[in-house]
This record gives C-alpha cells, structure tokens and sequence, in this order.
C-alpha cells in the first residue's frame, strides 16, 4: 500500500514541478520589482506624445546670458569653488548628481566670496566617485552643466546637455 503514496510516484512529481516553479520564480520578479523602483530622472524633461524629450530651456536661458564657468574641488580642505564669467547671483545651488543611484545625489550652497567666485562647503560623500555637475541659481532661471570624472579636481560648466 505505501508504494501507491503520491509523492512516491514520478509522474506527480513531473506535473507539480512547473507550475511549482513557475509561483516561485512570480515571487522572485515581484520581489525584484518592489525593491528596485524606477530611477526619478533629474533633468528637465517634457512628454511630446509617447516620447519624453529633454527640455532645456533652462540651458538655453544660461546660454542667452553667456554664462559658463569651472568648479574647482579642493578636496583636502573640504571645498567647493565656482568661477562664473557672466551674471554673478549671490548664492549659487551645485547638484552633484549620481549617474546610477538617485539616493547618492548631493546638494551644495555656494556663496559669492568676491565678483565671479563662489565658494561653499564640499558635500563628504562628493569627495571620490564620477558625478554628473548641475549648478544653478536658487531661482532656477538658468543652468549649467559639467561633469566629474573619478578623482578629477575640476570641471568646466557650460550650458548645453549634462555632463557625463
């Protein structure tokens, strides 16, 4: 009689094992899907259609005003100092934007130290890595854009597409 038990016989094994999988393997794309969501995008952007194009109107507007300008890491002293050649606000805000995590993303206040120079405290977790440079003013009328390679000291900013 015990060799008649259904977990004894392998055609029960071989019907229960795909759909058995296939509720396990379900779980394990939902857990993925929950952990992992998607990336919020930094940049300005519009819808046209199905299409999310990039809107750089903020570009533009840094562009009409002939701003462009360098940051300059000094990292030994925990610094961050923008040269400016154009329109010179008092304070300035420096995004240091991660290419892949959201959640590494810094911010950093500069403060007009003489005509053109800006300087502030650099954010800790900006000291080493490859960061994308957003440096605008706190109104957000206008921005620049760099980039930060991998231990780089220095970055030009230029109104145009992002850095990187």
């Amino acid at each position: 009689m015990s060799s008649n038990v259904w977990y004894r016989q392998p055609w029960a094994w071989f019907v229960w094992i795909p759909p058995l999988a296939a509720v396990i393997g379900g779980l394990i794309t939902l857990m993925i899907a929950i952990k992992s969501a998607d990336v919020v995008i930094t940049d300005d952007v519009r819808k046209e259609g199905m299409v999310m194009a990039p809107d750089l109107s903020r570009e533009n507007a840094a562009a009409a005003r002939g701003l462009s300008g360098e940051l300059q890491l000094q990292r030994d002293q925990g610094t961050i100092e923008v040269q400016l050649q154009g329109e010179a606000p008092e304070r300035l805000l420096v995004r240091f934007v991660h290419p892949t995590d959201p959640d590494r993303d810094l911010l950093a206040l500069v403060q007009r130290t003489e005509e053109g120079v800006y300087s502030g405290a650099l954010p800790g977790a900006a000291a080493g890595g490859r960061w994308r440079l957003q440096v605008e003013p706190e109104d957000r009328s206008w921005r620049l854009n760099g980039g930060l390679e991998k231990d780089a000291s220095s970055s030009a900013l230029r109104a145009g597409a992002s850095g990187l």
